[in-house]
């Protein structure tokens, strides 16, 4: 939190020109030097530029301590982190999330290459096990056919298969 908005720092005055002052640095599009914005409203530049610095260190403390929540939290990526601060009643851009978030080497889990079409990397010199079945699955009698599945479960500690037989 800037200086100027923690509580008993200063007067309601100052404090409302404070907050007046980063957010109209943070709206204006192209952003404009801390020199004139600090002249319009009659403040040091020096303390409107304290103020605007204050205020983005605050969000980047906000978004690690979302990140370090759980052990899952720290792959959030910029839209689950700013969907976090909302939901926290913290009024910031989506796009300041992502900067603060760049600009600090933070960013979310992504998949990786290939594990996208699967884990089994495949022989093409390999050939198949005979279809002794050949796909006729339905059975005459008990214990005559058997079969297996073995899907690949994704969890936070790792891949898990689980075999399912019939």
């Amino acid at each position: 939190m800037p200086e100027c908005l923690k509580t008993g720092s200063l007067g309601g005055a100052r404090k409302e020109l404070c907050e007046r002052a980063v957010r109209l640095y943070r709206e204006s599009d192209p952003r404009p030097t801390f020199r004139m914005l600090a002249e319009q409203l009659g403040v040091h530049h020096k303390a409107l530029r304290n103020w605007v610095r204050q205020a983005e260190a605050d969000t980047l403390e906000q978004i690690v301590k979302i990140r370090s929540v759980n052990e899952f939290a720290a792959a959030y990526g910029s839209p689950r982190v700013w969907l976090e601060l909302r939901g926290q009643g913290v009024h910031v851009g989506r796009k300041r999330v992502e900067r603060v978030m760049r600009e600090h080497g933070l960013q979310g889990a992504h998949l990786r290459r290939g594990w996208r079409h699967g884990s089994t990397r495949q022989d093409p010199a390999h050939r198949p096990a005979p279809d002794l079945l050949e796909r006729d699955f339905p059975a005459a009698a008990p214990n005559r056919v058997w079969m297996a599945d073995l899907p690949r479960i994704v969890t936070g500690e790792g891949v898990l298969w689980l075999v399912t037989c019939g």
